[in-house]
């Protein structure tokens, strides 16, 4: 693909650079990098060749460094060769490298005259100062997952931290819900489900487990902990899991007095009495 360049007006014995850099010319005679070659000394035996200005990468070898930012892929041979370096868009006016902004990103390496938006409308991380040098610096914003590259509000009773790639929010522990889509912290999963009631609880208020609701209370649902309420004056449920006030009943052999007060157990006067409930 390449062929050593001639050396045009020059012996080799007149370049005092180190030997080991040369550079090489394509097809159509055309210089179009500088290379390190250990085979250099077989080939001037055959054939001259112009070495790198000064002969080497090192600095003050000869070697030019670009300006305003810019970098070069390795083997530049101008100034014109300068580009922006990944993580920075090139800016005409001035020519220099301008880092990217937020939510943005550049492989770079080129004259990239803007940034790339992140997809789908992902985001770079205030954490991350950049520069944003592709799209994995574009990350998920808290409360959302991936679908098809596209971010969606994780459902009520799961959750996602956000700023990461994932195609699942995590669910809450079982009954246990949050207070609706876009839970962002496993402290949001403090909501329970109808007919539970908490039965631990972590330090940032995530109900870790849940039980069906005990007898004689209901548990409404959509409530954080403990989740239950006791029914009042005293009265009973049917069963456990109830979710309603309305469930709450005066028991058989029981009343509820006129003015007031707690259920009371019915008396055997005379002539009897009882209730049914």
């Amino acid at each position: 693909l390449f062929a050593v360049a001639p050396l045009f007006g020059m012996s080799v014995g007149s370049n005092t650079a180190p030997q080991r850099y040369f550079l090489l010319a394509n097809s159509n005679g055309v210089e179009t990098l500088c290379q390190e070659t250990l085979s250099f000394a077989v080939i001037e035996r055959v054939l001259p060749a112009r070495r790198c200005p000064g002969g080497t990468e090192a600095a003050g070898s000869g070697i030019n460094s670009c300006s305003n930012g810019l970098t070069s892929k390795r083997g530049a041979a101008a100034a014109g060769s300068c580009v922006n370096p990944p993580g920075y868009h090139y800016n005409l006016t001035t020519a220099s490298a301008v880092l990217c902004g937020p939510n943005t990103y550049s492989i770079g390496l080129g004259w990239q005259r803007s940034c790339t938006r992140c997809p789908g409308g992902l985001m770079t991380a205030d954490s991350n100062p950049g520069p944003y040098t592709s799209a994995a610096a574009c990350v998920l914003k808290p409360g959302y997952y991936l679908r098809s590259w596209q971010p969606v509000a994780c459902s009520k009773g799961s959750w996602n931290a956000g700023l990461n790639r994932v195609a699942a929010c995590t669910r809450c522990a079982a009954n246990v819900t949050t207070a609706g889509a876009g839970s962002s912290s496993a402290g949001d999963c403090k909501h329970l489900a109808k007919g539970y009631e908490a039965v631990s609880v972590a330090a940032s208020g995530e109900i870790t487990a849940a039980r069906i609701c005990r007898a004689n209370a209901y548990c409404p649902g959509d409530v954080e902990q403990p989740g239950w309420v006791g029914c009042s004056r005293g009265m009973w449920t049917r069963s456990s899991g109830r979710t309603s006030p309305n469930e709450c009943l005066v028991p058989p052999g029981y009343y509820l007095p006129a003015g007031g007060g707690n259920i009371t157990q019915c008396t055997t006067g005379a002539n009897g009495s009882y209730k049914g409930g």
